[in-house]
């Protein structure tokens, strides 16, 4: 049997790519969700390689009802509001430190559970691609924060006022970070990669790893070609980890598609 970590889920929506819950899902919530809570961020990476129409709009779709997966992937297992979500993992963190060997899932995020990741990828895929269907998209207004608030503006209207503002704001927010998560990196590299700011990806660049090819990419650094053909592609998304694994689960030949490796192929082909 040939094992594969992604793979297709077709629903009325549309096309999803999903992949293989690891181990410590099954412990934590009680069922395997396969990726389902970081879809839109997936497939936002997947429409910026591929420019694929029907998933820029499928993801818009998703967006403007402010949910973070269709509804055919919705499960009991799932929390009702933000609210509850939160006080599962009170109560989680509770019982770690309380009754350490008792296991008790917790009920997984909401659909409604709205974030900036999936939002900022899906940005820059319509930006590069689709930009008439730019103000399309209709952002929750508890997302906005100085930074991506000015820095949605410069792309909807490419006015260099909201561009120094947004520059100033994510200059100051990245100064003043107690720390600095890959993953934060890797959203702070596309916004400043897609609105071209030199000042915001050259701050970027004093915290990158040197391993990590796409935050290199992304802030402007050189990147050889021989180092983006020998790397392998590897289960999750490496390049929002905040270390180099000791072992990487690296993907078959039989993968439908490869996340981390493409994005690398399509950013330095398009650097």
């Amino acid at each position: 049997m040939i094992k594969i970590f992604w793979y297709w889920y077709c629903d009325e929506m549309g096309k999803w790519l999903r992949h293989v819950s690891y181990s410590w899902h099954y412990r934590i919530y009680g069922f395997r969700p396969n990726g389902k809570g970081d879809i839109l961020y997936h497939m936002g990476l997947y429409a910026l390689i591929t420019g694929d129409v029907d998933v820029i709009k499928a993801c818009i779709n998703l967006v403007n009802q402010r949910k973070r997966w269709p509804d055919s992937m919705n499960s009991p297992f799932d929390s009702k509001s933000r609210l509850v979500h939160r006080w599962e993992r009170i109560k989680s963190w509770l019982n770690e430190k309380l009754r350490p060997n008792h296991l008790a899932y917790i009920k997984y995020r909401p659909q409604c559970s709205m974030t900036r990741d999936p939002i900022t990828m899906l940005l820059c895929a319509v930006y590069w691609w689709q930009y008439e269907m730019i103000r399309d998209i209709k952002i929750p207004w508890y997302l906005y924060r100085p930074s991506f608030n000015n820095w949605v503006k410069y792309l909807r209207t490419h006015d260099i006022k909201h561009k120094k503002r947004y520059e100033f704001w994510q200059l100051l927010e990245i100064r003043t970070k107690v720390t600095y998560p890959a993953y934060v990196k890797t959203l702070n590299g596309f916004r400043a990669w897609i609105a071209q700011s030199d000042k915001v990806k050259a701050e970027i660049l004093k915290h990158v790893e040197p391993w990590n090819l796409l935050h290199r990419l992304l802030c402007g650094d050189f990147v050889s070609e021989s180092d983006i053909e020998l790397y392998q592609s590897t289960e999750g998304f490496l390049f929002n980890s905040d270390k180099l694994p000791d072992n990487p689960v690296v993907l078959t030949e039989h993968e439908p598609f490869y996340m981390d490796r493409d994005i690398l192929k399509w950013m330095f082909n398009n650097r």
